[in-house]
């Protein structure tokens, strides 16, 4: 079936995408391994990129806005063309509300599996003369032949392979344990009866397979802990580090998840009497560029790319209108709360979420978020932050503990732990050197 791109709610996406803890990354993976998995029939699955030491690792263009030059600086907006909003949106129940949060215990298995995450991304090169071993990363080049012949995803020049993580055929990870750098060995194996791949299925295959690199994971020691860290110098803080940084995340992904059911329950209980034509033209305007934008980047026209996604101009223009609405709907609702608390969008609370957007977007700035993403999209963003935080401040949020040992954490999620562990640390720092000279002038004055 044919995909088709439909314009989304953007500024919700985006807000959206700060509640993360480890689920979307873990989700993308999971669809990448899915569809390599369907191109690459000597591989049943792919594994992540951070387990590639051969190749440096560099963030996706796509997910970059900084890589284009600010073509729109950010200027707050108001959401609504309207001044009076009372006409057009009858607000529901937003402050007081009780809201349920859950925060995830973090357990000795959590904590040891994001430091292995970490490990991973300083592998230990083997000599020449190491046999591969279970649990090793082999770096391999390997061409595959049925009946003498090569065929379709059959080959590479350079695969990251974790030995015992049975990503390839039974068989493939067996041959390669045990051969040394600089080896080139055939494997006879036969691709299974089931296999997904109804072309080589149930049949004999030849890999002639080269060992390029072999890397070991370092272990976690003292003097692993003092080259590859900034903040702490041994295993016991390390480990300390890594756990208050992970308790910092599942803290910050219950209360986004809290404050995301808080929306829905105002949403659901806010009625909105009439739609501002300024604003619906608003929002389409803004939709619309996001359209255009997406041929461009993709090569064609504007009428092509309609064409394309299976559109017409009466159905895109049904379609623009109605997901107009939904986006004036959420706007709405967000600015007749600023309005009615009269909340500042230029104090420090809402700074730190303009910070916070940026960096979840990988740019360095508002601007640069606006230039790739349009003015309004990123006013409706930080303006829906900041209306969430300030319900979140003003609920009754019922906090319980998860215990729950099954172990759901990513690369991302790990190293975004290492990040908050630091700055935790970084704190408590500059809190205690704040507080020696207060204690200084205590001493002196009461001797």
């Amino acid at each position: 079936m044919k995909k088709k791109i439909v314009v989304m709610l953007l500024s919700a996406c985006m807000v959206m995408n700060t509640a993360s803890f480890s689920v979307s990354a873990e989700a993308e993976t999971a669809a990448a391994e899915e569809t390599a998995a369907e191109e690459t029939p000597a591989a049943e699955e792919t594994p992540a990129a951070e387990e590639t030491p051969a190749a440096e690792e560099t963030p996706a263009a796509e997910e970059t806005p900084a890589e284009e030059e600010p073509q729109e600086k950010f200027e707050l907006i108001r959401l609504s063309t309207e001044d009076d909003l009372t006409k057009f949106v009858k607000l529901g129940e937003y402050k007081g509300i009780t809201l349920e949060e859950q925060v995830q215990e973090i357990s000795e298995n959590y904590v040891n599996t994001a430091i292995d995450y970490i490990l991973k991304r300083t592998p230990e090169k083997l000599d020449e003369n190491t046999p591969a071993e279970l649990g090793m990363t082999a770096y391999i080049s390997y061409v595959g032949k049925i009946d003498g012949e090569e065929f379709e995803g059959g080959s590479s020049d350079g695969y990251s392979l974790e030995l015992g993580s049975h990503s390839f055929i039974d068989g493939f990870e067996d041959g390669v344990v045990g051969m040394v750098r600089g080896e080139t060995k055939d494997l006879n194996l036969k691709f299974p009866d089931d296999y997904l791949s109804e072309e080589v299925a149930g049949k004999e295959v030849v890999f002639t397979v080269s060992l390029l690199d072999l890397y070991r994971t370092p272990e976690l020691t003292d003097e692993w802990v003092a080259a590859n860290n900034q903040t702490v110098k041994t295993v016991d803080e390390f480990r300390q580090l890594i756990k208050e940084g992970l308790e910092v995340e599942a803290q910050n992904s219950a209360s986004n998840t809290a404050k995301w059911n808080a929306w829905d329950q105002i949403a659901a209980d806010s009625e909105i009497i009439e739609y501002p034509e300024g604003d619906i033209q608003m929002a389409m305007d803004s939709l619309n560029r996001m359209t255009e934008m997406s041929a461009e980047q993709m090569g064609m026209t504007f009428d092509e790319f309609l064409e394309a996604q299976g559109y017409d101009q009466e159905a895109y223009d049904a379609l623009l209108r109605e997901n107009a609405e939904q986006m004036v709907q959420q706007n709405l609702i967000v600015q007749a709360i600023i309005d009615a608390e009269g909340l500042d969008l230029t104090d420090e609370t809402t700074e730190q979420l303009k910070t916070q957007l940026a960096t979840n977007y990988y740019a360095s700035s508002m601007d640069e978020l606006a230039a790739y993403y349009g003015n309004y999209e990123a006013n409706s963003a930080i303006a829906m932050m900041r209306v969430l935080e300030f319900v979140y401040e003003n609920a009754e949020v019922k906090s319980t503990v998860i215990k729950d040992e099954s172990v759901n954490i990513d690369a991302e999620a790990a190293e975004a732990a290492e990040e908050a562990g630091e700055e935790a640390e970084k704190e408590k720092t500059d809190e205690e050197a704040e507080a020696e000279p207060a204690e200084e002038a205590d001493a002196k004055a009461n001797p």
